[in-house]
């Protein structure tokens, strides 16, 4: 319309994700003349995508091209963004990918209005060009205000990813899970929102599913006498088998080095004790303990049924050398022989090439390939000696071997003319690493390529790669290293194929969601269900049958027939018969339809009814107590409940009665229980006056109650009681409904005690400390049953005396001391404890390691003298210099001369050794020729802010 106009047009085909197909886009002005543009090319990597972006120079009707530049004609979608287009496509907002029936396209509705809609207007609307139902379902979107702008983040680009986390939830739940029923279980929690063009299934509102309840048998403990067996000796085992599951286990049986007993069955929490008997034949002998040992149970976790123990008989003088071993010409070897046993106080190796050796563990380089036997000798202290020899193997350097492992492929069962996605593993088999090289795949057709920079030896790497199946059955061809890239060990056993089998399209019926009201039914009310169905296949089914049933009835609904993609609801009713009832739902009951899967036809729901209120009621044993009296407090529920009882004392203080130390969990039974359970007691404690005690019952914990018990007492909740019990009753009111919580108090009154004196205790530490060294003295554990201790007092022995609860001492000579403490409570009551510390004379300190070298820049080749003169040792003398020079060479004496083969930085190590045998080392960095020249920092062209996609360069200065 005016020369000044801008157009921006979009090119799009069936491609997706990735091409070889290459489309290209041309623009011509009124006057004939094409304006210029720029296309990209798709050579199997690219999406299928062109766009123009450009100002008109011309008033005008404009012409468009397209044109197929290689590969195969595919359907294709073009939009314009500013002017019309004729011919014209009937309107569809929602293009490719979005628009293709696999692909799972998400609708966004603002977060503020997302239970009540409606959507937002830039929201891609439905149907598809050719009709289908467009979007599948809706997320929320205007939610993250952080990550992508200061402002809050809209668009369908913002509300998929939320479907995209809720999937990944279900697949950690259920990883088995197909890619139909993941979308199933998706769209079956989607809550409906009206037209099906806008919101598709409706709002998505995930929720988890919760396991059952399964025993789990586990050996808890095995025990044997005797405890020091001798080989040959029978040994009687006493084997503890726990149930640490939620559950009751049947029958099942425990083993134990292939014995067998029977067990008729295990409560949850129970244990029970079996004995069973073996001899001792080796040493070590190791007897493994199996709980259900044929299976018989279902347990939630299946792995933890055994247990080990190893028993070891008395020590003898066995040489073990380990191996075989194997290694490279020219590189160290380790042999290892630690597994050796006996009272041993040498190890000598003989490594079969005229070298030797000592130690437990050595290495050893061999110059030459070849087979070598190492042998070792082990002496005890008495002169015995034992030995054991092992072959060692010395190969030349490995090369790399390319295999392709594995190739799978999907859709199990494609459609001729569909794409299909390989999975292509290639495996270094070889014992070194490979280079960079490309995988190629090609069948009847096209091929397609993929790079791989470098694959260690072993290491396996999968790659994706898509082909069309233009045949049945099709062979595909892999080839690792198709360029010849990498010189490997076997170059003839780099292709591996693959026939793949092209299926007729078929429907596939499954109920996709199901609904029922009222939501909070009674037992003997009618439900009626909203069943939705859907045709998740390729092709459209006939008619059939809907069945809604339960134990005790059922009710059909006919259908005339279902297009491929198509859903339908249908209204079904039943009485609700029992206070928990399971309801069945199976589309296509009779069979009608031939389906490609007909394993998923079925869909089960169980509906529960109303749940009667909790009653609750709290009582004592007596009215009034003096300090320390034993309390006992009776609970009556009318059901199970989560209970919390709280003292609030004469000063408004609120304490956490139960749960706590000793009974952690507030769950009770229904009916009556006395309170405490178990070996503690429950004391009237200051201050004295009237209090009352608070009890709350509930369906569920309450969130304001610790958890946590770390010490064991009553925690106290709050210093204003009353304030922390509104907050508990706010809080049960929100959250729980009327008949789910409830709550009882009574009063009682507590008179003061006599004083008991407090108790002194103490502890120390080191317990064999030396002359000089700190001790600490605490005391801690002194204690006051009936109020604070105030002060602590200590004297050492030594004249010298200190205040504290922990405090630190040292003396000055050896000898043993008397120390004392004494304790005074609050009421002026003391206590003492008295304990001898004996004093050792001072332990010997280690040598200091210190050297110097010249010259402190060598070349190669240039003698370099290490000097450790300067080291010294504070209570002794050096008896041994050791060095280690980094280069593979090491050296002794307290000068030494060494010449370095090359350039490079070698850390060079000296250790001392004092004449009592304590060590030190210190570590210095000799630079050898000149050093590594690292390259300045890069540059980048213009600094500024960047967004991803955008083109960045950068210039680079290597020296």
């Amino acid at each position: 319309d005016n020369s000044s106009s801008y157009a921006t047009l979009y090119l799009t085909w069936d491609g997706w994700p990735q091409t070889a197909d290459d489309y290209d886009i041309f623009l011509y002005a009124p006057d004939g003349s094409q304006v210029p543009t720029i296309n990209k090319t798709q050579a199997g990597t690219e999406e299928p995508t062109e766009s123009i972006s450009v100002s008109l120079p011309q008033v005008g009707v404009y012409r468009i091209r397209i044109q197929l530049a290689s590969g195969s004609p595919r359907k294709l979608e073009l939009f314009s963004i500013y002017h019309e287009l004729s011919p014209n496509v009937a309107s569809s907002s929602i293009p490719a990918p979005g628009n293709t029936a696999e692909a799972l396209t998400v609708a966004a509705i603002p977060w503020d209005r997302y239970a009540s809609g409606p959507a937002a207007e830039y929201s891609s609307r439905g149907p598809t060009n050719d009709g289908r139902a467009k979007p599948d379902l809706a997320a929320p979107d205007n939610v993250t205000t952080e990550v992508y702008s200061p402002q809050r983040f809209p668009g369908t680009s913002a509300a998929a990813p939320h479907v995209g986390g809720i999937a990944a939830l279900l697949l950690s739940e259920d990883p088995g899970l197909s890619p139909s029923a993941l979308r199933s279980r998706l769209l079956s929690q989607c809550v409906a929102m009206g037209d099906q063009y806008t919101y598709g299934a409706g709002r998505l509102e995930a929720s988890p599913q919760a396991p059952p309840a399964q025993p789990d048998l586990v050996i808890q403990e095995v025990t044997y006498t005797p405890t020091s067996p001798t080989l040959g000796q029978t040994i009687t085992f006493q084997v503890v088998v726990r149930n640490q599951g939620g559950a009751a286990a049947g029958p099942f049986s425990v083993a134990l080095a292939g014995s067998v007993q029977s067990v008729s069955g295990l409560g949850a929490g129970a244990s029970t004790t079996l004995t069973f008997t073996q001899p001792l034949t080796t040493s070590p002998q190791t007897f493994v303990a199996t709980a259900d040992y044929y299976n018989q149970v279902a347990e939630s976790d299946e792995g933890n049924n055994t247990y080990q123990v190893t028993v070891t008989a008395a020590a003898a003088l066995v040489a073990e050398a380990g191996g075989p071993y194997s290694g490279v010409a020219g590189q160290p070897i380790t042999l290892d022989g630690s597994a050796s046993q006996g009272p041993i106080v040498e190890y000598w190796w003989e490594f079969g090439d005229g070298a030797s050796g000592t130690g437990a563990v050595v290495s050893h380089t061999y110059a030459t390939p070849g087979t070598y036997t190492a042998v070792l000798t082990v002496r005890a202290a008495d002169g015995r000696t034992a030995s054991d020899s092992a072959q060692v193997t010395v190969t030349a350097a490995p090369k790399p071997d390319l295999v392709i492992q594995n190739i799978t492929y999907s859709p199990s069962s494609p459609a001729v003319g569909s794409t299909v996605s390989f999975q292509v593993t290639v495996k270094n088999q070889g014992a070194a690493a490979a280079g960079a090289f490309r995988i190629r795949l090609v069948g009847a057709g096209p091929a397609v390529e993929a790079s791989v920079a470098s694959l260690a030896a072993g290491a396996s790497r999968t790659v994706n790669l898509s082909l069309p199946l233009s045949q049945s059955p099709e062979t595909f061809t892999a080839t690792a290293d198709y360029y010849n890239q990498v010189a490997e060990s076997d170059e003839g056993n780099n292709t591996s194929q693959v026939t793949v089998i092209g299926v007729t399209p078929l429907p596939d019926l499954v109920i996709q969601s199901v609904t029922y009201s009222p939501s909070s039914p009674t037992v003997g009310q009618v439900l009626t269900f909203q069943i939705t169905v859907r045709n998740q296949g390729a092709a459209s089914a006939g008619g059939f049958y809907v069945r809604l049933e339960d134990g005790g009835g059922h009710q059909n609904a006919s259908l005339g027939g279902l297009a491929a993609g198509a859903s339908h609801t249908v209204a079904l009713s039943l009485p609700l018969t029992a206070s928990s009832e399971t309801f069945t739902i199976t589309a296509d009951v009779f069979g009608q339809v031939s389906e490609s899967d007909e394993g998923n036809n079925t869909y089960q729901l169980t509906v529960t009814a109303a749940t009667p209120a909790l009653s609750f009621s709290i009582s004592l044993d007596r009215a009034s107590y003096r300090v320390g009296d034993p309390v006992q407090i009776r609970v009556e529920l009318s059901r199970g409940a989560y209970v919390y009882l709280v003292e609030l004392d004469p000063t408004g203080k609120a304490k956490l009665i139960f749960p706590n130390y000793w009974e952690r969990s507030p769950q009770l039974p229904g009916g009556t229980t006395w309170l405490p359970r178990g070996s503690y007691t429950i004391r009237a404690s200051e201050p004295t006056g009237t209090s009352q005690l608070v009890g709350f019952a509930s369906d569920s914990t309450i969130p304001y109650f610790p958890t946590n018990f770390p010490s064991p007492d009553f925690p106290v909740l709050s210093t204003n009681g009353s304030w922390f019990l509104s907050q508990v009753r706010t809080w049960l009111s929100a959250n729980l409904p009327a008949g789910g919580w409830t709550e009882d108090s009574v009063s009682f009154s507590v008179q003061p005690a006599a004083n008991n004196p407090p108790q002194a205790r103490f502890t120390y530490s080191p317990t064999h400390p030396n002359v000089g060294q700190w001790i600490q003295f605490d005391a801690s554990a002194s204690s006051d049953p009936d109020g604070n201790i105030v002060s602590y007092s200590w004297d050492f022995g030594d004249g010298t005396t200190a205040s504290g609860i922990r405090v630190n001492k040292s003396y000055s000579s050896a000898g043993t001391y008397t120390v004392t403490l004494v304790v005074r409570d609050d009421r002026g009551a003391t206590d003492s404890e008295t304990k001898q510390v004996t004093v050792g004379p001072p332990p010997n300190q280690p040598p200091t390691a210190r050297f110097s070298y010249t010259p402190t820049n060598p070349d190669p080749g240039d003698v370099v003298s290490f000097d450790a003169s300067a080291s010294s040792d504070p209570d002794g003398s050096i008896v041994s210099y050791s060095w280690d020079f980094g280069d593979g060479t090491t050296g002794s004496g307290v000068t030494v001369n060494h010449a370095f083969p090359a350039d490079g930085a070698y850390t060079v190590t000296l250790t001392v050794q004092d004449d009592d045998g304590a060590t030190g080392s210190v570590s210095k960095t000799v630079q050898v020729g000149a050093p590594t020249t690292l390259p300045g920092m890069p540059e980048i062209d213009q600094p500024g802010f960047y967004v991803w996609g955008d083109n960045v360069y950068w210039h680079v200065t290597v020296v």
